[in-house]
């Protein structure tokens, strides 16, 4: 009997000692995989901010921003503005997305440029002159369309503005209907 309660404590002994051993390995390899995630996240940081900051010496931004090309995102009608989802006239192909509030005034431009026929293009291009592959004619503000890529001209730096007055807004090959 004795030997037995012997056995049977050593037995629970071990199987104790194997838990701890094992709860322990858990336990440090989740700690491990929490400080590597930890590190990792740091130096990720670490390197974004370096990265975006060599991009700003390779590619500095502009001083002052007159021109935005962009996508509609929203219209209100009955106020005449467009919100535009538009990136920086830069060379840094990684320069961030803007949104602007572009308001129509009654001095604006709105002009739509559809891709003129081979023919028409053919027939220009044999009078000996350069054409452009398109068209351009007067629009208004229903003709702006949500999705549709347009560019936004302004007579001030628009640079640092939330909103401002086009002066002059072109739709790129505007959407069939």
């Amino acid at each position: 009997m004795k030997k037995e309660k012997v056995s049977l404590a050593i037995f629970i002994s071990f199987c104790f000692g194997v838990g701890v051993v094992i709860g322990f390995l858990f336990s440090w390899n989740l700690a491990k995989e929490r400080f590597f995630n930890q590190g990792y996240l740091e130096g990720s940081k670490e390197m974004e901010k370096r990265y975006q900051a060599k991009i700003q010496e390779v590619f500095p931004q502009p001083e002052k921003i007159f021109t935005l090309i962009g996508k509609i995102i929203n219209l209100e009608e009955e106020k005449k503005i467009l919100t535009l989802r538009a990136s920086l006239q830069t060379p840094n192909p990684f320069a961030p997305k803007l949104e602007k509030k572009v308001k129509v005034g009654e001095d604006t431009k709105i002009v739509k440029r559809t891709i003129k026929s081979i023919e028409e293009f053919q027939k220009e291009t044999e009078k000996g002159s350069s054409p452009l592959p398109y068209r351009e004619e007067l629009g208004e503000f229903s003709d702006l369309k949500i999705g549709e890529q347009i560019i936004v001209e302004a007579s001030e730096n628009i640079k640092n503005k939330e909103e401002f007055v086009a002066e002059r807004i072109i739709i790129q090959f505007p959407k069939e209907e």
